[in-house]
């Protein structure tokens, strides 16, 4: 491939068929085997391996092409949208197909234009995200956010006994195509606007209750201080309704509903810990990351003063809810997470 004064190796991945005649028009995508600088609009030649004949030519339109699902009809469509003479009439079909948003950055190196030289249509949209602007057409993203105000109410309307999703579960109920970033950023409008609320981690719609009968809150205000005196070792089901002399089944029920009403968060089987407490242990967790950079299950074993297999139920609750990831033996903490945000200290 000869692009202005580089001479790079490459091969060819036609797009839309087998093979192309002579004459013939194809999108294509090529592999190269070092690196080369392009813009959209370059023009290039290909070469055979002897640089004596001349096999082709075409125009970039995209330097930063995926490496996987090059050949599918979404991918397709946006070289079509690219395969215009300039950024401002490739723009409204691109920002009408991209799932995700357009960096403004990607696009300045993409057509080798600074952001201050080229205008955006008057549909489109610049949109904050935890990792920078994203653009978006206008209706596109009121598109995204009416979707995830009817999957929210279908949760609902599927699981009334639920006070609503968290977050990370609420992406991939609703939205499981959107970059973390993007649906947060729309997330927090939705909270902005009124149309979502938040009662502890749980999400759900402004009209959306979950509601204890008077039996259960006189149950509750029983249970309640015992959950609170264990604290990182709280009793279990069978131990509760033992104490209070109640059925293992009824009180079971009322932990689990009171774990959707976001006042409790069940670790294992029939062991529930309240809120407060979570907050208290990834606190903890919080603190360990700080001094060592990475959080083991003996360090936190050791902090919180519990048994080996109690620490690691607690570290891989903290991986399901999305506080935590873990890698290999040693685990991180999710600074972008609910939980993270809520037990850092002042």
């Amino acid at each position: 491939m000869h692009l202005g004064a580089q001479d790079v190796t490459a091969r060819v991945a036609l797009l839309e068929g087998e093979s192309l005649a002579p004459g013939g028009r194809m999108f294509a995508q090529l592999l190269l085997n070092a690196p080369a600088h392009a813009v959209h609009g370059d023009r290039v030649v290909l070469r055979d391996q002897s640089a004596q004949r001349t096999l082709g030519g075409g125009q970039v339109l995209d330097p930063f092409a995926p490496p996987r699902n090059r050949r599918r009809e979404a991918r397709l469509a946006q070289l079509r949208a690219l395969n215009q003479p300039s950024l401002e009439r490739a723009l409204p079909e691109l920002l009408a197909r991209i799932v995700n948003g357009l960096d403004p950055q990607a696009l300045e190196r993409q057509f080798n234009r600074p952001r201050g030289s080229w205008q955006l249509p008057a549909t489109a949209l610049e949109i904050a995200t935890r990792q920078g602007l994203r653009l978006f057409g206008r209706e596109h993203w009121n598109a995204l956010g009416e979707t995830l105000l009817a999957a929210l109410q279908r949760f609902h309307d599927e699981q009334p006994d639920e006070l609503g999703p968290d977050r990370d579960r609420l992406r991939r109920y609703a939205l499981p195509q959107l970059e973390r970033p993007v649906f947060i950023a729309l997330l927090e409008q939705a909270l902005a606007a009124g149309n979502i609320e938040t009662s502890g981690p749980w999400l759900h719609r402004p009209d959306h209750r979950v509601r204890l009968s008077d039996a259960e809150e006189m149950l509750k205000a029983r249970l309640w201080p015992l959950l609170e005196a264990g604290r990182f070792d709280p009793p279990w089901v069978r131990d509760l309704a033992r104490e209070l002399g109640v059925e293992e089944t009824q009180m079971r029920q009322l932990l689990r509903k009171l774990a959707r009403l976001g006042l409790l968060q069940q670790v294992v089987k029939d062991l529930f810990y309240p809120e407060s407490t979570i907050r208290q242990l990834a606190g903890h967790v919080l603190q360990l990351e700080a001094q060592s950079g990475v959080i083991r299950a003996a360090t936190f074993r050791d902090r919180i003063q519990l048994g080996r297999k109690r620490s690691i139920q607690l570290l891989e609750h903290f991986d399901r809810i999305g506080f935590t990831r873990r890698f290999g033996n040693e685990r991180k903490v999710r600074h972008d997470s609910a939980l993270a945000t809520e037990a850092r200290p002042e």
